[in-house]
């Protein structure tokens, strides 16, 4: 029984020391107890001591904890051993059942969860002592009653944390037995430092550290002070050091963090000074680097840097370039996976969708009152990463129309989502089953049944993948993506044996602690080689023995990626009253962490550092720089600068040859053999049209290209715009509470209240309206038209029909189309009332304009079905929103623009007073001239001659006239909707809508423009689709944000 400590300066795991020990122990006890720091370390000891006749049976290798569960299942109680995850998951479930006032300071967040679950494993044994000291502050007593909580919680489920497994190992453990050897395990926690101390008092216990020469052994010393007592004895290992290959590196790590002037290091060339003169030219530069010393016969390296993963991605393609192997060991945090992120997507989803639909059973969305309650659930976007994730089952395409489906529905109810979610006809198999265990709350049945799909998904390209010797990305992200649903499995497993039920509410607390958890994915380049580059973290250093790699390469050595670790201020202040023992100090466990990998080099070392402004050199560099004449590495250093780009960014480093100069392609170009897909050649049938463009491009039965007004407009807006809207069909995602669906919503109430008007004055349905009006065209029909006189009632009228079309939209809320302006909010709502009583005070603009005439037509549909109409050499099809008649005949073509004066000035044919309107140039809105053709020509039936083609704003503003009209009109049709005396003189918007003196000159531009239009639509014909916006406006809602004429 006893404690030997040892100083050994080799670095070997098997130094002559702890292989003293080993033997003393076998030939006493028949086994021995190795403990080394990491499981690396487990692997490479193994195989030492096979190699060891002597020590080759009977030595046991492991890592402390490792022993530590060994031993508590051998003489622990029933208790259990607690792990990171439930302890986390314990004090999560205490502070939110804590009161505000038993918190005091402390908060409910991640950042106490963390600090709680460092504090517990080391001192929750000491408690009492703790809080009886009477120097703690308050936020500290509220956190030492958390962990009073935290005890008792512990007790009632039966678990213990690693200071309780410790003090009951200590009684439990035999006195006699197998020495228990420690070898270069540092930074021991102070439980379990303690712990090994008291075990030497009934054990034979050995402790063996690497302790170098000067500062780089401080925090050795430290330690093994920590555990000796001040002024313990150690015993010196008889082992020496071996030499480096290089003196210069053996000269360095002599003089290191202890340097003298007029004692500098004699450089030889092992020791390289790398300064890149910007990060693209970063990888480059190491990447020469290792090829210059694989010349000189290197063929082990490692890169010690703070980001591995950047690193790797920067660097490993062009090492596979030369042919060089490179190997990361992969950190991968959960939430940071493909499969971890999508189940935690659908844990958040699920969570929220379960708690909205237990709201949904005391909801109707077509009560009367239409209330939906808290609609910040929708879309349920997170659900949709789940979706096209490859741990659904799901389709692509499946998910994408589901998402489509959800985004475009605003009266969606999450009861209905999770019906489409939990039939396998709808969505898959796999989701199915997974939805119903988390309706079960068995959050693990549901990662188990992923973890079945995923193993069943692809066996054969595995087996193929292993025979091969290289794994595709596929059955990488596969293997990836069954590690980390294997680790939910186990997390939710313990919950499980901690009798702990997931609900909805708890289940988002479960899936955000699991989020930090991490796999290790060890990857490679793919190349077969025997010179191997490893990238690694320089903690890693420590599993590493000296001279393990040819040469080391330092990335980063900076004070930003190379600094000195700074401590938890709040855990640290707590600890200070907490612990019994000296702390080793950061800085030392630096010089240790820098030193101990930089023994890890045989022949070379370079030390790689960006230059850039404001950047200043890691302290590591700075003293390694102090060991060299003064200005050394800058006047020897390898600079790279930025300006070879290609050469720094492509893996195989070379600047491609210049081929002859390519013609640069437009946006919108297309190759003729394709145009088939965009245009529509008129001598093919509909049957040939259809089934060459399989379902893009709309047709009528005659082989016409079937068009619209908007389309038309769209397509002399920029033809590559109309392009993407109408043939790709880009549109937005979510279906918004915004000008267009307002604007559809007002169309709506207008159309029904005007028509409701019409009807009353006919003394008919309103849905008889339009057969019973053509009778009475041109007669004068009282109560059909807006005036002072039946304004209060049109008001009454628009009330009632306001309220019509709001039901439709809650009566229809499996058809999205028709409840696009369905408000989420109280501002939305409020939005809505307003945009009532603005509808109110449309009909008082309109009852002291368009003077004369009275409404016939609202939403006239044409060209559909029988109702064939021709204009500009195309089947037109849509709506004429409103169409007021005179006496005469004449006809005014009125279209509704949800916008104000400003936003409609655009519409007027002439823009300004000055402008010359022409037969030879299109306006810049064209939709109202086309309804007028077409009712002159083609809507014949009515024998209506239109005088005015004209837009009006049905968006209110603060100045005179409240609402904007813009267009364009005969002399007379002008007066008549301004509502002005023919010798007043006209303001700018009312004299700019004049276009001609009568209504012959009018019909003359309706023919110029519908020739020009005619050349557009021949144009589009020929798949003319090249981006050309005819203005900035034309540019603000095209969604080809990377345009290359975009203004």
């Amino acid at each position: 029984m006893g404690l030997l400590l040892y100083k050994q300066q080799t670095g070997a795991f098997l130094s002559n020391s702890v292989k003293e020990q080993l033997e003393t122990s076998l030939e006493r006890w028949g086994s021995a107890q190795l403990i080394v720091p990491s499981s690396d370390t487990v692997l490479l000891v193994k195989r030492q001591l096979g190699a060891i006749q002597e020590l080759s049976v009977g030595v046991n290798v492991s890592t402390f904890d490792e022993w530590m569960r060994d031993q508590w299942k051998l003489y622990g109680s029933s208790d259990r051993l607690l792990s990171n995850t439930l302890r986390k998951v314990f004090f999560q479930q205490i502070l939110d059942g804590t009161s505000a006032d038993d918190l005091g300071t402390l908060t409910t967040s991640k950042g106490t969860v963390e600090l709680l679950s460092k504090l517990a494993p080391e001192y929750l044994t000491e408690l009492d002592q703790i809080m009886a000291s009477g120097q703690l502050s308050a936020g500290q007593m509220s956190a030492c009653k958390v962990l009073e909580r935290y005890k008792m919680l512990l007790e009632e489920k039966s678990y213990v944390e690693v200071c309780q497994c410790l003090d009951y190992l200590l009684q439990s453990i035999p006195p006699q037995g197998p020495a228990l050897i420690f070898s270069r395990v540092e930074d021991l926690s102070e439980a379990r430092l303690q712990f090994v101390r008291k075990l030497s008092q009934k054990r034979d216990v050995a402790f063996s550290l690497y302790v170098p020469e000067g500062p780089a052994g401080y925090a050795a010393e430290q330690q093994l002070e920590l555990l000796g007592g001040p002024g313990c004895d150690c015993r010196l290992d008889t082992g020496l050091a071996p030499a480096a290959k290089s003196q210069e590196l053996t000269d360095l790590l002599a003089r290191v963090f202890k340097a003298k002037e007029g004692n500098e290091v004699t450089p030889s060339g092992a020791v390289t000074f790398l300064s890149p003169l910007g990060q693209h030219a970063e990888a480059e530069s190491i990447s020469r680097y290792i090829s210059q010393r694989v010349e000189s016969g290197c063929k082990s390296f490692v890169v010690y840097t703070s980001d591995s993963q950047r690193v790797w991605d920067a660097l490993s393609q062009k090492l596979a370039a030369k042919g060089i192997a490179a190997h990361y060991n992969r950190s991968v945090r959960i939430q940071d996976s493909l499969a971890g992120s999508a189940f935690a997507s659908l844990i958040d989803a699920y969570a929220t969708l379960s708690e909205r639909s237990e709201l949904e059973k005391n909801i109707d969305y077509q009560a009367s009152d239409h209330q939906m309650g808290d609609m910040s659930w929708w879309p349920p976007r997170t659900l949709t990463d789940y979706l096209i994730s490859p741990i659904s089952g799901i389709s692509v395409e499946r998910a994408w129309m589901l998402d489509k489906s959800w985004r475009g529905n605003r009266t969606l109810y999450a009861t209905r989502v999770l019906e489409t979610l939990s039939k396998a006809a709808m969505s898959s198999r796999l989701c199915a089953e997974t939805i119903k265990s988390l309706e079960l709350g068995r959050i693990g049945s549901a990662a188990q049944r992923i973890i079945e799909y995923l193993s069943a998904e692809t066996p054969d390209e595995q087996s193929e993948a292993a025979q091969s010797k290289e794994l595709t990305l596929r059955s990488l992200q596969n293997q990836e993506s069954l590690k980390v649903m294997n680790k939910i499995v186990s997390s939710a497993q313990e919950l499980h044996e901690a009798g702990l039920k997931l609900t909805p509410q708890t289940l988002k607390s479960f899936i955000e602690l699991c989020k930090d958890q991490a796999v290790m994915m060890p990857v490679s380049n793919g190349v077969q080689s025997d010179i191997q580059v490893l990238i690694a973290p320089v903690s890693q250093a420590h599993s590493f023995e000296p001279h393990s790699f040819d040469a080391v390469i330092f990335q980063g050595m900076d004070t930003l990626n190379f600094g000195v670790k700074a401590s938890d201020g709040a855990l640290q202040e707590f600890v200070r009253h907490a612990s019994q023992m000296p702390k080793v100090s950061e800085f030392a466990r630096y010089q240790r962490a820098f030193y101990t990998a930089l023994t890890t080099a045989s022949i070379s070392v370079a030390f790689e550092k960006v230059e850039q402004k404001d950047v200043f050199n890691a302290v590591a560099l700075s003293e390694v720089k102090a060991c060299y004449p003064k200005d050394y590495a800058k006047k020897t250093g390898i600079a790279r600068g930025e300006e070879e780009v290609l050469v720094n960014l492509l893996p195989q480093a070379t600047d491609p040859e210049r081929v002859s100069k390519l013609p640069t392609i437009e946006s919108g170009e297309i190759d003729p053999k394709l145009k088939n897909i965009v245009v529509l050649p008129r001598h093919l049938t509909r049957e040939t049209l259809e089934q060459e463009l399989q379902g893009l491009i709309e047709v009528t039965r005659e082989g016409l290209p079937l068009l619209s007004a908007s389309q038309i407009e769209t397509y002399l807006e920029c033809p590559y715009k109309w392009f993407t809207q109408r043939r790709i069909k880009i549109s937005q995602v979510d279906t918004d509470f915004a000008p267009m669906q307002i604007g559809t919503f007002i169309h709506r109430v207008l159309e029904l209240t005007h028509a409701t008007l019409l009807a009353e004055a006919l003394g008919c349905d309103v849905a008889e309206v339009d057969s019973v009006v053509e009778s009475a065209l041109l007669q004068d029909i009282p109560g059909s038209r807006i005036t002072s006189d039946n304004l209060d009632h049109a008001k009454q009228v628009l009330d009632s029909c306001f309220a019509q079309v709001w039901d439709e939209q809650f009566n229809n809320i499996n058809r999205a189309s028709s409840n696009e302006l369905i408000p989420h909010s109280i501002q939305e709502r409020k939005q809505v009332e307003n945009i009532r009583e603005n509808l109110k005070d449309l009909l008082e603009f309109e009852a002291s304009h368009f003077i004369g005439y009275q409404p016939r037509f609202f939403e006239l549909r044409f060209g559909r079905e029988e109702n064939v109409v021709e204009y500009a050499g195309a089947q037109f099809t849509g709506s004429i929103d409103r169409v007021d008649v005179n006496a005469h005949g004449q006809a005014l073509i009125i279209d509704y623009k949800h916008k104000a004066t400003k936003d409609l000035k655009a519409y007027s044919a002439k823009l300004s007073l000055d402008s010359e309107l022409s037969k030879e140039i299109l306006p810049r809105h064209v939709q109202s001239a086309i309804y007028a053709q077409i009712m002159r020509k083609q809507l014949t039936k009515y024998k209506l001659e239109p005088v005015a083609a004209i837009y009006l704003g049905t968006k209110e503003q603060k100045d005179k006239p409240s609402f904007a009209l813009a267009g364009m009109a005969t002399e007379a049709a002008t007066e008549h909707i301004w509502n002005i005396h023919p010798e007043d003189k006209k303001l700018r918007d009312q004299a700019v809508m004049v276009v001609s003196q009568n209504s012959a000159e009018f019909a003359d531009y309706l023919d110029a423009w519908e020739s020009l239009i005619a050349q557009k639509v021949q144009a589009m014909l020929s798949g003319d689709v090249r981006a050309n916006p005819c203005d900035k406006d034309a540019c603000k809602y095209c969604p080809v944000k990377l345009c290359d004429k975009r203004r």
